[in-house]
């Protein structure tokens, strides 16, 4: 008689359970040395384009391989993580967080920056793949390829070229994923809280919202034309979504604010409101 496998431990059952503390862990690293600089006790812990890196692919980071690690595979309907892979991944992020604040650049800088990201990219093609074989979805597509974008993007920043790459992160990782994360979560909860909202996923979201970001991105010359195309297209998938009448649930409200905050940020881009050193 074989005897049964105990379970893991709670913490690495799924995968917010790990990475939500750790971003909470990475955002108060990420501001407490600012808070002893403005204090006077030391010297500016590191560049402006260097802090929006951490809160990019550190803090945010963190919590976005919580939500993929745990969600993604059930929307996918492949398998969970295993407890080994997620503190492999952790472990990964841990030393790509480390590696945007190192002095200088190299090789192994790129390397150590870049490999949670590769590793959660491999994660999301090799689920998406087969669940798009049996039905297609815009988040199932989408996901596998704003984690490509995010790993470009912090192997561009970590390589020297930080402008490129925070442009990248901002618009083609950390708001992409989060709003064709959205796309799929907010119609879901809205439907269940609330009879008769009727929210909408309007077609092609994914596909066009990643057109608009490479225009944002590759002609930051001219943003306005990127910032035309975002703002029109947020806005349109947003009213699809009910914001309205899905916004008496304070849950569900609170995450319309934050699509609201998205299309104020493209309105004031558009308008050239905001400080000009960070365009990104």
């Amino acid at each position: 008689m074989t005897t049964p496998k105990s379970p893991p431990p709670l913490l690495l059952r799924e995968g917010y359970r790990l990475f939500f503390p750790w971003a909470a862990v990475v955002g108060i690293a990420g501001i407490l040395p600012w808070a002893a600089s403005f204090a006077g006790w030391v010297s500016t812990p590191w560049t402006p384009q260097e802090h929006a890196a951490l809160l990019i692919w550190g803090t945010w980071g963190a919590v976005l391989l919580g939500f993929l690690s745990t969600a993604f595979p059930r929307q996918s309907e492949g398998p969970m993580p295993r407890p080994a892979h997620l503190l492999v991944l952790l472990a990964a992020h841990a030393l790509g967080t480390a590696a945007l604040l190192w002095p200088g650049g190299g090789f192994a800088k790129v390397v150590a920056a870049t490999l949670p990201w590769f590793i959660a990219t491999v994660g999301a093609f090799r689920l998406a793949l087969p669940s798009l074989g049996r039905r297609f979805d815009g988040t199932t597509a989408g996901v596998p390829f704003g984690l490509l974008a995010g790993t470009v993007a912090v192997a561009t920043f970590a390589a020297g070229y930080p402008a490129l790459g925070l442009r990248l992160g901002t618009q083609g990782f950390a708001l992409y994923l989060a709003l064709v994360m959205l796309d799929r979560i907010l119609p879901f909860f809205t439907a269940r809280a609330l009879a008769g909202a009727d929210p909408e996923r309007r077609r092609g979201f994914a596909a066009a919202l990643g057109a608009a970001v490479l225009l944002r991105v590759c002609i930051p010359e001219q943003p306005h034309l990127g910032d035309v195309a975002l703002l029109a297209l947020v806005i349109r998938q947003w009213l699809g979504w009910r914001p309205w009448p899905a916004s008496r649930v304070p849950m569900i409200g609170a995450i319309h604010l934050g699509v609201a905050w998205v299309v104020a940020g493209y309105a004031l881009s558009l308008a050239s409101v905001g400080p000009p050193s960070l365009p990104y």
